[in-house]
């Protein structure tokens, strides 16, 4: 529930435009839906625009860590989240792009801010189903 409130809190912050990843962010999204069926919002969408180069970072970086995951599964999924393949051209292609960028200046110190941004908010997400009280519990 974290991965996919926080996806679509990033999808809503950098407006569905995740540079080379948006395809993958969507796809995420779906699959995730898949799993989970219908998860209630976590509220609002308050986050404050997000910068595209941030949320494909933290969205294709993640599928690196979802395949070292889905290697400890007992069996391959079929579909849903862990049957994701992740865009490793997709990958390869944004590394490309932004490693031919200037590593100073304002464009880079802003990618880096709002992935730093981007984290807190599964971060965020994470706290407040922890802390949430369990069905039935007062």
């Amino acid at each position: 529930m974290v991965q996919r409130r926080g996806f679509s809190r990033l999808a809503e912050a950098c407006g569905w435009d995740a540079a080379e990843a948006s395809t993958a962010l969507r796809d995420t999204l779906e699959a995730l839906d898949d799993d989970l069926g219908p998860v209630p919002s976590s509220g609002p969408g308050l986050d404050l625009p997000l910068h595209r180069d941030a949320v494909a970072y933290l969205l294709l970086g993640s599928q690196l860590g979802t395949a070292v995951l889905r290697r400890r599964l007992p069996e391959p999924p079929l579909r849903g989240f862990f049957a994701l393949p992740g865009d490793r051209g997709a990958w390869r292609a944004f590394c490309q792009r932004l490693g031919a960028q200037p590593v100073h200046g304002p464009e880079a110190q802003r990618v880096l801010r709002d992935a730093i941004r981007a984290f807190s908010i599964f971060e965020h997400e994470a706290r407040a189903l922890l802390s949430a009280p369990a069905d039935g519990a007062p």
